[in-house]
């Protein structure tokens, strides 16, 4: 397999399986094919977040341009422009039921828009501090965000209004996630830490020490 060429694939070793093998565990293989399958063409600048809906059909991808795109895996097209940020998009993400997406940007404003229509249906602004991390909570009542005065904050989406903000940390937050359940959230900070918060009580469950923050 060595000497073999793969047109338009990547080969990614496998550290694991070279492990095995240098302690003579034996597995014959010890690479992992990536195959090159689509590329899209379209944001004109650096792009800082992308993700599938729930379905895979589609793909959003959000820039430092202040764009937000949304993309058909299939036909490769662009299916829809999302304007309405001031300032670099920072993340975005697909509501459990892919009609409705959240984003983040410089601008200090968080933006709710209709899949379908393109237009932005709700926006949650704030004077002194920008999100750099959204997300969905699985049943899409509640938007999860992390400020960058280092903050977890849980909004309601339908009213628009803060439901719960856990303690304020020391470091910097790098990213957070919602359970599947949705009762609880993880979160990395920069002092290479995972906390696991209760999002009903407000109160950090477990603080699991000494690990890397990258997502």
């Amino acid at each position: 397999m060595k000497n073999k060429k793969i047109p338009n694939s990547t080969l990614l070793v496998n550290f694991v399986q070279r492990f095995r093998q240098s302690l003579r565990w034996i597995d014959p293989f010890d690479e992992i094919v990536f195959e090159y399958v689509k590329l899209l063409c379209g944001h004109t600048n650096t792009m800082t977040s992308v993700k599938f809906s729930s379905c895979a059909n589609r793909i959003v991808v959000c820039s430092i341009d202040a764009i937000i795109r949304l993309w058909d895996v299939k036909s490769e097209r662009e299916l829809m422009c999302f304007k309405g940020h001031a300032g670099s998009v920072l993340d975005v993400d697909f509501s459990s039921d892919d009609k409705y997406l959240v984003s983040c940007s410089k601008d200090n404003i968080i933006i709710i828009w209709n899949v379908n229509s393109g237009k932005a249906i709700k926006r949650i602004l704030h004077y002194s501090k920008f999100v750099h991390c959204v997300q969905f909570s699985p049943d899409n009542q509640f938007i999860l965000s992390l400020f960058n005065d280092k903050t977890i904050t849980l909004y309601d989406v339908k009213s628009e209004k803060v439901f719960k903000t856990f303690k304020e940390y020391s470091d910097y937050i790098s990213c957070a996630q919602f359970s599947s359940n949705g009762r609880f959230v993880v979160a990395s900070l920069e002092d290479k830490t995972i906390r696991i918060l209760d999002i009903n009580s407000g109160k950090e469950l477990k603080n699991i020490g000494r690990t890397f923050t990258f997502c």
